[in-house]
């Protein structure tokens, strides 16, 4: 089985790791699981639209462009939604149609719905997907995260047809925000100051337990 997780900053925590929210997508189910680091409540359950078979990978946007937005990859299609972590609250702002990526051990191209990361300042996704014979595409977000547009096809190791993409690594939030650029969209109320926002800690989970 393989889970993604993405940490969410807030609650007055500003750098990465002492993020307050942790957003988990569950195993072969259209639904994120929302858990409250700072609280002992039962984690909150958000249902994806009904097109969505299941949710595969999941990134939260620390960058200062399109700040506080999560994006998932649902194996044939990837999608920006704006979150509210403290309500369970979830809204598609936009999507981009792609070709799934089958495996040719599984077939199921299940097992090949992640990875996804933003770029260090937020203003593009990187994610897996077939487009002819690359396996990344570089996908921009505009408008706050209404206008999804591929950008690149990359093909990254032509010799491997099995495994894939398996991880991808960006500096997210790392970006500084020029003083002559204005802050374009507006942060959400459960962020803290976006210039105090550090890394984010992002985990990728091999397994997890069969009761998921």
């Amino acid at each position: 089985r393989l889970a993604w997780a993405t940490m969410l900053p807030g609650g007055g925590k500003p750098y990465g790791p002492e993020g307050r929210y942790i957003v988990v997508n569950r195993w072969l189910q259209p639904e994120l699981i929302i858990a409250d680091l700072d609280r002992t409540t039962t984690p909150l359950t958000v249902t994806l639209p009904a097109d969505f078979a299941f949710a595969g990978a999941v990134a939260a946007n620390h960058g200062w462009k399109n700040p506080g937005l999560i994006a998932v990859h649902g194996g044939d299609k990837i999608a920006v939604f704006e979150i509210d972590p403290r309500y369970g609250e979830i809204k598609e702002r936009a999507r981009l149609p792609i070709t799934p990526i089958l495996s040719s051990i599984t077939d199921d191209r299940r097992m090949m719905s992640g990875p996804i990361a933003w770029s260090a300042d937020g203003s593009q996704l990187i994610a897996s997907g077939n487009e002819g014979e690359a396996d990344v595409l570089i996908i921009d977000v505009e408008e706050c995260g209404d206008r999804m547009t591929l950008r690149h096809a990359v093909t990254t190791c032509q010799f491997d047809e099995v495994v894939g993409v398996s991880g991808i690594l960006t500096a997210n939030g790392r970006s500084d925000r020029p003083d002559s650029e204005p802050l374009a969209c507006p942060t959400p109320e459960w962020w803290p100051p976006i210039e105090s926002v550090g890394s984010p800690f992002v985990a990728g989970l091999p397994w997890v337990s069969t009761g998921d």
